[in-house]
């Protein structure tokens, strides 16, 4: 199984020819990752050519997690010290309450962690003895922790702070190493790295890519220095957010249909809540068409590689019904949209968890509109909270107005779901022809938000909006919007409310076909965040964008929220050259509020590849971010990321 590192967890470098290196990245102040790097034996790993192709974040974290469920790479105890053999690197490293010391060949490099501070007020680190579990050794010293990691592509060095050391007085963040070793060592030329020779002049090891990240996800200022026979890592952390805390993510499965087959575009809808995962499959080959959505339950060992627990389908299903192009999820009830039903009526059907577990079944209850009419498509998009299902009918015509839009809410009766029509019907009270509320909708709790982006500019010349509704106290009833969200700085064809999200008193809404800067329809996603009054018209708190966009990358074409953390996909990114691969953003809310700002973490696929479109569609659920990828062939696959802390 390959796992895949956050982007801004680690830095290190693994250059064709198998060059051995050292490298530094952070973690939770900062990680500093000694990766010693010479892939001649395939087994277990990606091939060393593969190796290279992967990014640099890839490379730390599959060595890590791959350590850890092969047993050639545990950490042993013997004759009073913890060893940890890595013959694959032809390492050898053997940790005591002495320090830690690396042999490779004949080469050998001893590193001790003495003290850390600020400038020269540095405090001493207390002499303590390691502890091992499976590939992992720590020493723990209070808030500072030293660990160490051993994989396939070698040994991972790390140090979590978990507050701000006393004394700060303005002079930079240092932690100091005592070293020793019959190497030569020299500071490269940018003060980022530290190039280890042999005497013949040949590079042994490379310590390299230092990093520092702060608790929001900010870059720190971080360089190295050399004062004798000692290493100094400097840190700006002034305005750094404490308790410094950098969740890595790590890929920890993919998840595909056991009878997925070209174009079943599995994958075009995702939904993730607690435990379990379900993906949309509307192109359904197997199904003869008629679309399916799949269940996927987390083993206890953790999510991984892996088929469906269950599939879901439609009893009545019919061909190019569209069935599982949304999906959503609370608990144990899966709400599964078929906007193509009955000449494009459309229907939503609901799923409930049985006592033993999910199964192989076809729906609880069927949610259809009174006054539907052919293409009015509802349940295009569809969203669950608690005991009410609210699905957006994009081409819903209202008077006048052509294909308007509209949103159709659902409460569950008192004896559980059953075949029923809508509690109540939304609509925009200043709607416009071609407008389409409702092409995206989202539920918590008593409010609902509905996505307007207008996207055909030769009708509706609009940058988009969102509309939110607020649950009278008597109940849901037909009515118009509480409050209508705009971008103040969105344009025409911009697209806003393509894909929307809210939790709590938070919305985001997306715009993928906004142009933030100078790259065309590379994407934003604005955040509006409810006032002390509760909601009212307003134009955003904040905008999100990527700081790696690029043209027609299309962030925001799908978005997800979930407390105080955004995640947003842009399925056309490039990716290490790779043309359309997709990327999915993570934004962390600062602690001073949501404000302008690029991602926290970008998150890539290990086996995606050109035109893959991994963020197609995107759901998070506490520390698990999911994705869909519809890829090439539109077979499609679903990633899972985990937050390992």
């Amino acid at each position: 199984m390959y796992y895949l590192a956050r982007k801004c967890v680690v830095n290190s470098v693994l250059k064709k020819g198998w060059e051995t290196s050292f490298a530094t990245s952070v973690t939770v102040l900062f990680v500093f990752c000694a990766l010693f790097t010479d892939l001649a034996d395939g087994r277990n790993a990606p091939s060393p050519a593969e190796s290279a192709s992967l990014s640099p974040e890839a490379q730390s974290s599959i060595s890590a997690m791959m350590g850890r469920d092969i047993p050639t790479y545990q950490a042993k105890a013997t004759r009073g010290r913890i060893e940890a053999d890595n013959a694959r690197q032809k390492l050898t490293a053997n940790f005591t309450v002495h320090g830690v010391q690396v042999f490779s060949g004949r080469q050998n490099w001893t590193m001790v962690l003495q003290s850390y501070g600020y400038g020269d007020t540095l405090q001493s680190v207390i002499a303590t003895a390691p502890k091992a579990s499976s590939n992992r050794v720590e020493y723990r010293r209070g808030a500072l922790t030293e660990w160490y990691l051993n994989g396939p592509f070698g040994l991972e060095q790390g140090i979590t702070l978990q507050k701000r050391p006393p004394q700060a007085n303005g002079r930079p963040l240092t932690v100091v190493f005592a070293m020793e070793s019959n190497l030569a060592v020299a500071l490269d030329g940018n003060g980022k790295g530290l190039t280890l020779t042999r005497g013949d002049g040949q590079m042994a090891f490379h310590y390299r890519g230092l990093l520092a990240y702060d608790d929001s996800g900010k870059k720190l200022p971080a360089w190295l220095e050399l004062k004798a026979s000692q290493l100094l890592l400097r840190v700006e952390d002034t305005s750094a957010r404490y308790p410094v805390v950098i969740d890595p993510f790590v890929q920890t499965g993919e998840l595909t249909a056991s009878d997925g087959v070209p174009n079943a575009e599995f994958g075009d809808s995702v939904a993730v809540s607690g435990s379990t995962v379900v993906a949309g499959a509307p192109g359904c080959l197997n199904c003869g068409f008629v679309g399916a959505a799949y269940v996927f339950t987390e083993p206890a060992n953790g999510w991984g590689n892996m088929t469906q627990t269950a599939k879901l389908t439609a009893s009545d299903g019919v061909a190019n019904n569209q069935f599982g192009f949304a999906v959503s999820i609370d608990g144990g009830t899966i709400a599964v949209g078929a906007h193509g039903m009955n000449s494009g009526r459309g229907a939503v059907y609901v799923f409930t968890e049985p006592t033993n577990g999910w199964t192989n079944m076809t729906q609880t209850a069927k949610l259809t509109a009174s006054d539907a009419t052919p293409s009015e498509l509802v349940g295009r998009s569809v969203s669950i909270s608690g005991n009410t299902v609210v699905a957006g009918a994009p081409q819903d015509n209202n008077g006048a107005y052509k294909e308007q839009g509209a949103a159709y809410v659902f409460v569950e009766p008192p004896n559980g779901w059953a075949d029923m029509t809508q509690t109540a019907k939304l609509i925009p009270s200043d709607g416009v022809s071609y407008g389409e509320m409702g092409y995206s909708v989202g539920i918590d709790g008593n409010t609902v938000v509905a996505g307007d982006p207008s996207p055909i500019s030769t009708r509706t010349a609009s940058a988009g909006k969102a509309y939110v509704f607020v649950q009278p106290l008597g109940g849901w009833v037909n009515m118009t919007q509480t409050a209508e969200l705009t971008g103040s700085d969105a344009t025409v064809g911009a697209r806003l409310g393509n894909f929307v999200g809210i939790s709590g008193n938070t919305v985001v809404a997306g715009a993928p076909l906004a142009t933030p800067g100078t790259k065309p329809q590379q994407g934003a996603a604005y955040v509006f965040v409810e006032p002390v009054t509760g909601w009212a018209n307003m134009t955003q708190t904040a905008k999100l964008t990527a700081s790696d966009g690029v043209r027609g990358a299309y962030f925001g074409r799908a978005v997800a929220i979930s407390g105080n953390e955004i995640v947003i996909g842009a399925p056309n990114q490039t990716v290490n050259s790779d043309v359309g691969e997709g990327a999915v953003y993570e934004f962390l809310e600062p602690e001073t509020g949501w404000a302008n700002m690029t991602q926290s973490t970008e998150l890539n696929a290990i086996h995606a590849g050109d035109n893959d479109q991994v963020g197609c569609r995107v759901s998070v659920d506490g520390a698990t971010i999911v994705a869909g990828a519809l890829g090439g062939s539109k077979r499609g696959a679903v990633f899972v990321f985990t937050d390992t802390q």
